[in-house]
């Protein structure tokens, strides 16, 4: 550790990966690696969170039709897959409120046997 052949086996590793990098046109184009590869000891990945879709922005996206199924079992299965979607979130609901009225009763509970 820390020796000659230690630091030699690093920078022949670390070069490699640059020539890696450096042969990738993607990569070389890449906004967040060029970033990466010439900041110093600093770096942090820059983030950026896409916007979510505001109330008419999804509302002008519902309007389009879903894209066309080449598969006909693709086809066939979209309405089920999107009842089951409909029908789990509804269940997801119906348990929040059951949980949210068990914590009342629980909160009602302690505050008899006080």
């Amino acid at each position: 550790m820390g020796t000659d052949e230690d630091e030699a086996r690093t920078k022949a590793s670390l070069q490699r990966w640059l020539n890696n990098i450096c042969s990738n046109e993607v990569l070389m184009r890449d906004e967040e690696m060029v970033f990466f590869v010439e900041s110093d000891f600093g770096y942090s990945p820059v983030v950026r969170k896409k916007q979510p879709a505001t109330g008419m922005r999804r509302k002008m996206l519902k309007q389009f039709a879903p894209p066309p199924d080449d598969t006909p079992e693709l086809l066939e299965s979209r309405p089920i897959v999107k009842g089951f979607y409909l029908s789990s979130m509804d269940a997801q609901q119906k348990v929040d409120k059951v949980v949210k009225h068990r914590r009342c009763k629980c909160c009602a509970d302690v505050s008899m046997m006080d």
